[in-house]
């Protein structure tokens, strides 16, 4: 019971400054640096966790920095499509998950990184809206309970915590100018990039990344349901 309290309060503490974080980021103008921070640190969870050893990280590392240089020149079509090929690939092909895992990290960080160059305001919305997200999931999932949506996969994600964290999600992005098709596409993206993470690390054997943010884990425990978010926005934009 002290030790589940404990946790709670960890986790309430580690939210509150990581959204400190990202609000002077949003206020001082640092999407560069913030783009750079949460790099280094999914290069961090993905060593850590042993997804990939020094020389891939390094690898990968050196991908993105090509990616990034060159992504003026990188149409949104081929960012998605690779991105959707690494998931793809990823789920199929047993014995290279970790590979492809890496890869579709790869992608997500360039979608991160373009959104940001190109609304700024969507950026930050979206990271808001994923905590707000996933706060909610916790709380009502931990409050109201009830039957669990895929016990296999993610054992503490229930019905009712999806449900209210989708509503408030659609909501919200409502309120800011999304519209009807877009704003349920982008709530339920919430929830299948979070049950896409659980999916990998269920097949891994990973429990957290890394206990990099305590008990939110790792940067990618925490970044999984802006995954297929901001690859779908990544591509969206475009035709805004």
């Amino acid at each position: 019971m002290k030790e589940n309290l404990v946790n709670k309060f960890n986790r309430f503490i580690i939210g509150i400054l990581i959204l400190s974080i990202v609000s002077v980021s949003f206020f001082f103008k640092l999407d560069t640096y913030l783009f750079i921070i949460v790099s280094f640190l999914s290069f961090y969870d993905l060593y850590k966790s042993k997804v990939l050893n020094l020389i891939g990280i390094l690898l990968l590392l050196i991908l993105l920095i090509l990616f990034v240089l060159f992504t003026k020149h990188i149409s949104f079509f081929v960012i998605t499509s690779l991105s959707l090929i690494s998931i793809i690939l990823f789920i199929y092909y047993h014995n290279y998950r970790r590979v492809f895992f890496s890869l579709s990290i790869i992608f997500f960080l360039l979608a991160f990184y373009n959104v940001s160059l190109i609304d700024r305001n969507i950026f930050y919305l979206l990271i808001s809206v994923s905590f707000v997200n996933d706060t909610l999931a916790f709380l009502v999932g931990n409050i109201i309970k009830g039957p669990v949506i895929a016990p296999n996969i993610s054992p503490n994600k229930t019905w009712s915590g999806t449900s209210f964290s989708f509503l408030l999600s659609y909501l919200i992005l409502i309120y800011f100018g999304f519209n009807l098709f877009i704003s349920i596409i982008i709530a339920s993206l919430f929830f299948f990039g979070d049950l896409l993470f659980s999916f990998f690390k269920r097949k891994t054997s990973i429990k957290d990344f890394s206990s990099l943010l305590i008990s939110h884990g790792g940067i990618l425990d925490r970044l999984d349901s802006m995954f297929l978010v901001f690859i779908f926005i990544n591509f969206y934009l475009q035709f805004v």
